[in-house]
């Protein structure tokens, strides 16, 4: 149902994206929006005017991220990775499997030291230092990265699945799960549990809304980790 924007006293839909199905929002320092679409590739927002980059036109976006330099990175399906500078778009060779575009970026991160992270379908997990990508040597499973969080802490936390369709998307499977990375050594957090939300609360307790595989059942449910242990809430259970 496209784009809309409250102006503190009501809802405007902005027509010229009216029909496009829209799930990614990112500003840039510039103050400028962005909008990732599923079918109808990225658009940026200038408080006057849509415009869309040729070059990512009637893209499947799959992550956006707007970094503290100014840049834009973007994510595609099968389009690879792009860098907006502000001036001019530059198509990452890596992250891929070998060929550029050739696997889904599906996840970005700014790290606290402003490192860029991306998670992918199929490929893992990679870094940017800068100049180069580096692919991290991530224990994930079926390096099928979903989502990525870092903890005040620093701890990197990453929600993966294990297998791909022929086409290269992931599928459901009982063997989806959390780890994280603490001091350079990963840990499992939870297997065969699908994450569908993330939060560190400011006094640094985790919060998580997933669905844990309990006894042959998917069980939906709020958990709460104090640094120590998990505690399942009890009144979400099943929700």
């Amino acid at each position: 149902n496209g784009v809309w924007q409250y102006n503190g006293a009501s809802w405007l839909q902005h027509s010229q994206l009216s029909n496009l199905s829209v799930h990614l929002l990112e500003e840039t320092m510039d103050e400028k929006i962005w909008v990732g679409t599923l079918t109808d590739g990225i658009w940026g927002y200038d408080g006057k005017n849509w415009s869309q980059p040729v070059k990512l036109k009637n893209t499947e976006i799959l992550s956006m991220l707007a970094t503290k330099d100014g840049k834009l990175w973007v994510g595609t399906f099968a389009n690879g990775l792009w860098q907006f500078d502000g001036t001019s778009w530059l198509q990452q060779e890596r992250p891929s499997g070998g060929k550029t575009g050739d696997t889904g970026i599906s996840a970005l991160l700014e790290t606290k030291n402003s490192q860029v992270l991306a998670g992918t379908w199929g490929e893992g997990l990679w870094s940017f230092n800068g100049s180069q990508w580096i692919h991290e040597n991530a224990p994930i499973r079926g390096n099928i990265v979903a989502k990525i969080y870092q903890t005040k802490a620093g701890e990197i936390w990453v929600h993966y699945r294990d297998v791909l369709t022929p086409d290269g998307r992931p599928t459901i499977t009982l063997n989806w799960g959390i780890d994280r990375l603490d001091n350079d050594t990963w840990y499992q957090v939870f297997y065969r549990s699908f994450l569908s939300a993330f939060l560190e609360s400011s006094t640094g307790n985790i919060w998580v809304g997933m669905s844990k595989w309990v006894s042959a059942t998917s069980e939906w449910g709020l958990w709460l980790y104090n640094g120590t242990d998990w505690e399942s809430q009890e009144e979400l259970k099943g929700k």
